[in-house]
């Protein structure tokens, strides 16, 4: 069971280790194969945004260094749709249209590949990725419908090629090109401009030398970047999205590798008992404390060893499984190889063998403690300390966690890093203290089992309270899983709550009008619902990323623009300072924790930054929250069109006519969408609904961390009671001679692992919800206002850890009723 324990750690760690390096890898190669030596483009834009005149390349050709330029044409809201009508590609990432050029990739590797057929040269034609292909089952020569954000979204063309970045492409998203008269007509929409320039560098001219001769030619708000500076901020976003998964991984290999070290010290604090008379008979011929020391050591490094090999081959095999699923979320990584960095498998080994030994070393330092006269008794039986000390000491902790808390040093230092201390603190101190709890929840436990099952339970609630210590260690597994899924649970069931109350509070409009993924989608389809019959206001919402300054620091934002007049009518902003009739022209309305974060106040000039130039606009009102995700700052369409945003919607609110059939307005709105399946129109609860969805997927990371729990739970109670009952073997042989049935005894062993698992259980639960209690309030201002505790969930997870006990005691059960009486009590 230590074995497994061990192996469980080591594997999500190395797990772990190997996923990061894949996808640093992955996302090497792909930004290293989609980008240039040099991409010109407008100051401070991400790929795909702002606009650069093709009168620059000419200018940039003349470079000294230059070897070819070629104008790009990004967009990042086009899809391919099936055969079927579906659209293509893995969920939750934006398909990508360009067009058709054959410059070399950054580092002399090839750019865009023809792989079968060849490049569009018409109107007419296109050519796309051969996973896309396949997926949708195009073959060279078929009719392929495209969804674009341009002026005629839905559009159809000819496949005449499959096309591929050389170095693999997006991850799961899918690859449009066309000819760049048709890109420039159907994804840009403005003429003879692109999103920016593809610059290739002379052999033996170094890329950031060349960046360099040519932002000294470029016009203001232009600028030349490296391949691999356009790479790092293209990537950052995605990156950002892939972190929550390598942490989740890190949370289950720190959970395991922590409980496996509690298995870990319990099952050798139990063989060493076992042991005391074979321990003392050697220190009776001569072994010295530190022989008995070194030798129990050396059977947990075996342990470690064995335990970290095995983990590293699962790891490998783990990673592998979560590649196959990051698929069906949106991220393909089939396309490279598992990356097994060598020191990542050193340092998961090395933390299996550390966690190992030292969860032994107590255990050794008392089993060379055992004294020489030990061997001539003929049952030793342990001393056990007071609790006393460990009571102060996990007393101390939890105070130091509240201390953490309090308003005096709050104010001096970051709220989430003190709640986060303040939370590992209070583990620390619940894990302290758990022995010393034993004792009033097992009585409380066996009492109330006693009313059904009498004598036998209160004889296994003896028999759990005999050493609290133990009892303590071998909850303590199921304690912390189930503390850290039920703050976590909490958690995102207060943040599903909030998610509805803002939707319920703030949108009054009867219909909301998005695309998938938080994809723009083309003005046109709104154009389109204003002329619905039954239709009554129409609010657009556009964005942006840019940046604000502030404190004498840009801070990145996404800035979001309306025509305030239909908006207020739809979404109300609960302003907290400021008044609607202030918001318009040059203005911005923000949240109050961005205000307060930022020190704004209505009244204030500030200054936004947008495709590379800045903007003076003024704080026209405070609001107490935003309507809009990841959107704290909401501008006015005239400011957005002033600054060049693009037309592209990201939302539109739409309410009917008092007098107009729900049915008739809605089946008018989905006409209007002119066949785009990307973009749907929802009701309130289907859009709250779909702001649910990444909370859900939070909620089955936690349900796995909760099964986790319960496995690594189940290893320590088996491992317990098997070593206990041939701890008890005469005990239980005398309870057989005096007439208790095997049935009884059966009954006796499973009715102590369920105290071990009401014991974690309770106490990780209880935990688990004022922790998580906490992290809500800590978050309140930032749109988590709502507290929900899922109490029907948490029964459900305290009823699975029980049942998951029950199921742990067979074996052990089975094997303390098998016992023949007259040789259990026997003596050597």
């Amino acid at each position: 069971m230590s074995l497994l324990a061990v192996l469980l750690g080591v594997s999500f760690a190395f797990g772990s280790l190997i996923f990061i390096s894949t996808l640093d890898r992955a996302f090497s190669a792909v930004q290293s194969g989609t980008v240039s030596d040099v991409v010109v483009r407008q100051a401070g834009v991400r790929s795909g945004q702002g606009q650069v005149d093709a009168s620059l390349i000419p200018r940039v050709e003349a470079v000294p260094g230059v070897a070819q330029v070629d104008g790009q044409v990004l967009e990042n809201g086009v899809y391919l749709l099936g055969k079927n009508g579906e659209v293509l590609g893995a969920a939750n990432v934006p398909g990508s249209g360009t067009n058709f050029h054959n410059g070399r990739a950054a580092g002399g590797l090839p750019g865009l590949v023809v792989l079968e057929g060849r490049a569009p040269a018409s109107a007419g034609e296109v050519a796309i990725d051969p996973k896309a292909a396949a997926e949708g089952g195009y073959r060279l020569g078929d009719m392929v419908t495209i969804v674009t954000t341009g002026d005629n979204p839905v559009v159809t063309k000819k496949l005449v090629g499959l096309v591929t970045y050389g170095a693999g492409g997006t991850p799961g998203a899918t690859l449009v090109t066309v000819d760049t008269a048709t890109a420039q007509k159907i994804f840009a929409d403005n003429g003879n401009v692109f999103q920016q320039l593809w610059v290739v560098a002379k052999p033996g001219v170094s890329p950031a030398a060349l960046r360099d001769r040519i932002n000294a030619v470029l016009p203001a708000g232009m600028a030349a970047l490296t391949g691999a500076q356009a790479a790092d901020v293209d990537a950052s976003t995605i990156n950002k999205a892939l972190r929550f998964i390598t942490a989740a991984l890190w949370v289950f290999a720190a959970t395991s590798l922590l409980a496996g070290g509690f298995l870990i010290a319990n099952t050798f604090a139990m063989l060493v008992t076992q042991r005391a008379r074979e321990l003392a008979l050697l220190r009776a011929i001569g072994a010295s404390k530190a022989d008995i020391r070194r030798m129990v050591l050396l059977e947990a490094l075996v342990i470690g060893i064995v335990g970290s090999a095995l983990g590293l081959g699962c790891g490998y095999l783990l990673a592998r499984l979560i590649r196959g699923l990051l698929r069906r979320f949106g991220y393909d990584l089939s396309a490279t190889p598992l990356v097994v960095p060598w020191t990542g498998a050193f340092i998961a080994a090395a933390l299996g063998v550390v966690v190992t030994v030292l969860a032994a070393y107590l255990p050794a330092r008392r089993a060379s403690s055992v004294p020489p006269a030990a061997a001539l008794r003929d049952d030793p039986t342990p001393v056990e300390r007071s609790l006393r000390l460990r009571a102060g000491v996990g007393i101390g902790v939890l105070a130091l966690a509240a201390l953490a808390l309090a308003p005096p040093v709050r104010a001096r230092a970051s709220t989430n890093v003190l709640l986060a201390v303040a939370i590992v603190l209070a583990l620390v101190g619940v894990v302290v203290l758990t022995p010393v709890l034993a004792r009033p929840v097992i009585r409380v436990a066996a009492r109330a089992a006693g009313l059904l099952w009498g004598d036998v339970a209160r004889l296994a609630g003896t028999n759990a309270l005999r050493n609290p210590r133990r009892t303590g260690v071998t909850a303590t597994a199921l304690m912390m899983g189930t503390a850290l899924v039920a703050m976590m649970g909490v958690f995102a069931m207060s943040a599903r709550a909030s998610v509805d109350q803002l939707i319920a509070d703030t949108f009054r409009s009867d219909y909301i009008v998005s695309a998938s993924y938080g994809a723009p989608f083309s003005p046109t389809i709104a154009e389109r619902i204003e002329k619905v019959p039954g239709v009554q206001d129409v609010a657009r919402v556009r964005q942006g990323g840019a940046y604000l300054e502030a404190g004498g620091q840009q801070i990145q934002i996404t800035v979001a623009a309306t025509d305030p007049v239909p908006f207020l009518d739809l979404v109300d902003l609960h302003f907290d300072a400021g008044t609607s009739a202030d918001w318009r022209g040059a203005s911005v309305v923000v949240s109050r924790t961005f205000a307060q974060e930022h020190g704004l106040r209505v009244g204030r000039d500030v200054t936004i930054g947008f495709l590379g130039k800045p903007y003076a606009v003024k704080v026209a009102g405070i609001m107490a929250q935003s309507p809009l995700a990841v959107v704290d700052v909401i501008t006015t369409t005239q400011q957005f069109n002033a600054m060049g945003g693009g037309p592209e919607d990201r939302l539109v609110f739409v309410s009917r006519e008092p007098s107009a059939k729900p049915a008739a307005v809605r089946a008018g709105l989905v006409a209007a969408l002119g066949g785009n399946s990307v973009v749907t129109v929802k009701n309130q609860d289907e859009f709250a609904a779909q702001q649910r969805e990444p909370i859900d997927q939070l909620l089955r990371v936690i349900y796995a961390l909760l099964g986790l729990a319960i496995l690594i739970a189940f290893l320590g109670i088996v491992n317990t009671l098997v070593l206990s009952v041939a701890e008890r073997r005469r005990e239980i042989g005398l309870l057989r001679a005096v007439a208790m049935t095997r049935g009884q005894v059966r009954r006796m062993i499973r009715l102590e692992a369920l105290a071990i698992c009401v014991l974690g259980s309770v106490i990780g639960l209880s935990t688990g919800v004022l922790l998580g209690w906490l992290l809500q309030r800590s978050q309140a201002n930032r749109g988590i206002s709502v507290l929900d505790i899922p109490w029907l969930q948490l029964l459900g997870a305290l009823v699975i850890a029980v049942a998951a006990g029950v199921v742990a005691a067979w074996w052990p059960a089975r094997r303390a009723a098998g016992l023949p009486p007259l040789a259990a009590i026997a003596t050597e």
